[in-house]
């Protein structure tokens, strides 16, 4: 905010883009629920497809906030307000670390099980979003 309790170019940027943001990603994931709950005919492909629409929905919130801190950082620095920027990078440092470690965890616990297996390295590990998108049918 500004002085005279006017918002700020940068805060109306990022309400904007939250909010914007918020509806694609509940919509997206809408269009994938009722993708499941209406499919005809109900196939293992439709599921599928129809929880990979979701799981793109959950992504784009997951990524929102990391978006707006990412801005902020630029912003800041463009601004040259360095020790805003040192702050606003160090949580985005942080919200990295915990998506990447989140990933690497998501390949070393059996959901089925809820205990952790070891796992070979390489592509054969669950990534994140292989997680997000298993579907288990009775």
């Amino acid at each position: 905010m500004t002085s005279r309790g006017e918002i700020s170019p940068l805060e109306n940027l990022l309400a904007r883009m939250l909010s914007c943001g918020t509806w694609i990603s509940t919509a997206t994931i809408a269009v994938g629920l009722t993708m499941v709950f209406t499919g005809h005919p109900s196939t293992a492909t439709a599921d599928i497809a129809a929880m990979r629409v979701v799981g793109a929905g959950i992504a784009l919130l997951i990524v929102l906030p990391i978006l707006r801190v990412t801005i902020m950082v630029a912003a800041f620095v463009r601004q040259r307000d360095y020790r805003f920027s040192a702050f606003a990078g160090a949580v985005l440092v942080i919200i990295l670390l915990g998506l990447a470690l989140g990933a690497e965890m998501a390949g070393a616990v059996d959901p089925d099980k809820n205990v952790a297996v070891q796992t070979p390295p390489g592509p054969s590990r669950a990534s994140l979003l292989d997680c997000a998108l298993r579907v288990t049918r009775p």
